[in-house]
């Protein structure tokens, strides 16, 4: 994987959480919540991160992380950042405090995050934590 770090002044930390498929209604939920749960299914994904993280920051940082996966560990799984304030941003428009969509897909393996609530002044260009997957 490329992580590439650009367009923040905050060091923010990258991780995954599996998700769960609920086969009657296709809803996504962690641990059992919904996503549109809240508070609660934010707690739910910050109780349920996986074993691998990697902090970034700074305008035009570039690191190279992997993550290995067995055959056990097949499923689908989302992107989590979380802030040096704690604050916790996933897929989805319903998932942030605010209520706005903070991931979003780039195209071509790749993703980016806006890092900051709406309250906050967030300018919602999605670059200031950008992710580029390679499988090896």
């Amino acid at each position: 994987m490329l992580f590439r770090s650009t367009d923040s002044g905050d060091i923010n930390t990258l991780s995954f959480v599996k998700l769960e498929v609920d086969p009657s209604s296709g809803q996504y939920k962690v641990g059992g919540v919904a996503a549109s749960a809240g508070e609660a299914f934010r707690t739910a994904v910050r109780d349920n991160l996986v074993d691998f993280e990697v902090s970034a920051g700074g305008a035009g940082t570039t690191k190279n992380a992997v993550w290995d996966l067995t055959a056990a560990d097949r499923g689908i799984y989302a992107a989590v950042l979380i802030t040096p304030d704690e604050t916790l941003y996933t897929f989805g428009d319903t998932t942030a405090e605010d209520g706005r969509q903070h991931l979003k897909v780039l195209g071509d393996s790749s993703f980016g995050f806006e890092d900051q609530l709406a309250s906050q002044g967030s300018d919602f260009d999605h670059n200031d934590f950008v992710v580029k997957i390679t499988p090896v």
